[in-house]
Formats: C-alpha cells, structure tokens, sequence
C-alpha cells in the first residue's frame, strides 16, 4: 500500500476532508472558507485592537490626570470619568486621544463638562480669551 505524500486533513471552517498541498493548509481552497476565515480574524484583530486601546488610553489618562489633578479648573469640583474633559487653554482644535493631550500638557486644564460648556458659551459666544474667564472666575468668587 503506498502512502500518499500529502497529509488528509479537515477544513477548519466547514469540516470537509481534503489533502494538504503544503504543511500548514488549515483551509480546504474554497473561496467561502478563505472568505469566513478572514472575515473571524478581522473580527478577533479588531477586538484585540480595541482592548489595547482601552486598556493604553486608560494608562495614559491616569498619568494626566497624576499630572493635571482631578479637580475642575474652573468649579474645583472633583471630576467623574464620565464628566471629565480635557479643554485646550488657547481653544485650538486638537486630536481626542490622551497621547496628544500628554505632549501638550502645558496647553490643557482638566474640567468637568458643565464648565466644559460654560467655557466654550463664553468664548464662542461673548469671544472671551482663557486669561478673561480666569479672572471673571476670580471677579465672582473673590
């Protein structure tokens, strides 16, 4: 009896029996088998990318808020997580991540979102610059 020279193996997505051309075939060659193979890991690549950022944005949060505080700048209210935002002194637009917010540290003051939306009433609407609603705050409280 003579031994065939390509190992019989199962499909890993739909089960059927076919001979591998080479030593790691985990596929038979149907295009719907290679197409629900990729479609899975696309899926587990896109989760596990999700987790890293999480899990990466968190790390980087902390160290801001090590370095910012966790009161509001304007209330000094500690801040929840949900209500925290990360508002640029000079109102410049800038990317949402926590890496650009920690190398432009020195631009940015922790808020909770209430006074997020007074400041933006304030400088949107009256055109009031940072240093003006500093010493607006300053006029009221003091």
């Amino acid at each position: 009896m003579e031994k065939s020279p390509l190992p019989k193996r199962h499909c890993l997505v739909c089960g059927k029996e076919f001979y591998a051309k080479h030593g790691r075939q985990i596929l038979c060659g149907s295009p719907e088998c290679r197409e629900k193979r990729r479609n899975l890991w696309l899926r587990k690549k896109r989760l596990h990318d999700k987790k890293y950022r999480e899990e990466r944005n968190a790390k980087l949060e902390a160290k801001i808020l090590h370095i910012l505080g966790k009161s509001c700048a304007i209330c000094r209210k500690t801040v929840t997580q949900k209500h925290k935002r990360f508002h640029n002194k000079y109102f410049r637009r800038h990317p949402s991540g926590p890496d650009y917010v920690l190398k432009h540290i020195e631009e940015f003051v922790l808020v909770c979102w209430k006074c997020h939306q007074g400041l933006h009433f304030l400088h949107d609407i009256l055109g009031m610059s940072w240093e003006q609603i500093l010493s607006l705050k300053e006029k009221m409280l003091g």
